[in-house]
């Protein structure tokens, strides 16, 4: 297993994170009551949105790495 494609995967997992946090924390703002509700649903389909971009991304490097052209197209193949 590579390293490299582990990492590339794992920073773009991080990315989509930082990124849907924030319209997530701000949608479970009550400036009235001062307080966060968090959506879990909005979570787990964050979740699982990561985690398919972070096959998809691993898929894609380790397939640029080792010349797989199919491979390289990541989960979708288009």
């Amino acid at each position: 297993m590579s390293l490299r494609a582990l990492g590339e995967a794992l920073k773009e997992s991080a990315r989509i994170v930082l990124i849907a946090i924030i319209p997530i924390v701000l949608m479970g703002v009550d400036m009235q009551g001062k307080t966060v509700q968090i959506d879990w649903f909005l979570v787990q389909f964050t979740a699982i949105v990561t985690f398919l971009r972070f096959a998809d991304s691993w898929l894609h490097q380790r397939g640029k790495e080792i010349g797989n052209d199919t491979m390289s197209k990541g989960l979708v193949r288009f």
